[in-house]
């Protein structure tokens, strides 16, 4: 379990750091990036014969939902697993969760005052929020009923055991 605690936690700084120094590129650089994924998309929906008619908004979207939203998802997927390794207590990694999400989110947004071309978003640090507290919540659920299911099994052997005694 040891091992598995650190994986995580370097897993979880890596992708937040990565999130940091895309946030620290210019809008013309992100935007391409953003781009090409966008480009990716749009072969995949051409690919069920439909057409794309707004390139722009599709790019918007697609900056919105996979480079905020999905995004921090992922990265709220990693910190609730850390959070809960370390600590595990559902309702401690519920607390570190929800305050790391919130600080991520306005940090990476700040940090855009640091870059060419752009400036940070309330909006964006809302995406970036829910994408991340939405995530948490989705695992937190999980790991709750499994909890109550394997809490369950073991109330049902524990009587089984009294009845042969």
């Amino acid at each position: 379990m040891k091992i598995t605690r650190i994986v995580f936690l370097i897993i979880y700084f890596a992708l937040f750091t990565y999130h940091c120094l895309s946030s620290l590129q210019s809008a013309s650089e992100s935007s391409e990036l953003s781009m090409d994924i966008t480009e990716v998309v749009i072969k995949i929906i051409e690919s069920f014969k439909q057409e794309v008619k707004d390139v722009d908004k599709l790019h918007s979207i697609v900056r919105k939902v996979i480079g905020h939203f999905a995004y921090f998802g992922l990265i709220g997927l990693f910190g609730f697993l850390t959070y809960y390794f370390f600590t595990e207590s559902l309702k401690y990694t519920l607390i570190f969760t929800a305050i790391s999400g919130a600080l991520m989110a306005l940090e990476s947004e700040l940090l855009q005052f640091f870059a060419s071309e752009r400036g940070p978003s309330i909006v964006d640090a809302l995406i970036d929020y829910s994408g991340y507290v939405l995530a948490s919540i989705a695992l937190f659920l999980i790991v709750y009923i499994a909890k109550q299911i394997k809490k369950k099994e073991m109330n049902k052997g524990n009587g089984a055991f009294k009845e042969l005694e």
